[in-house]
C-alpha cells in the first residue's frame, strides 16, 4: 500500500489558495527553495488546471492532492472531479 505524507481533499476557492500555500511550503521543506522551483511551478500549473479546466471552477466538485516520497523522489498526484477528455483526439 502506498503511503502518502500529505493528502488533502478540497473544493472551495479559499481552500484552493490555502492548499496551494501549504503544499508549496511542504515542497520547499522537502527539497529546499532553489531545488524545488520547477516542482512548485509544475504543482501550481496542475492545481490551476484541475480547478479551472477539470472542475470548470465548480466549487461543488472536489480536488484531491497527494504527495509522497520514495527515497529522494517527491511524487505528486492531483485528481479533479471533471469528466476528462479523449486527449488522443486533441493531438491528431
Amino acid at each position: 500500500m502506498k503511503k502518502y505524507i500529505v493528502e488533502i481533499k478540497f473544493r472551495s476557492f479559499k481552500d484552493f489558495k490555502n492548499t496551494r500555500r501549504c503544499i508549496e511550503e511542504h515542497i520547499i521543506k522537502l527539497m529546499g527553495r532553489d531545488k524545488s522551483l520547477f516542482m512548485r511551478v509544475a504543482f501550481n500549473e496542475a492545481l490551476n488546471n484541475a480547478l479551472f479546466h477539470g472542475n470548470g471552477g465548480d466549487q461543488e466538485k472536489y480536488i484531491t492532492v497527494k504527495l509522497r516520497t520514495i527515497g529522494s523522489r517527491l511524487i505528486m498526484r492531483i485528481k479533479d472531479s471533471g469528466e476528462g477528455f479523449r486527449w488522443i483526439h486533441k493531438i491528431f
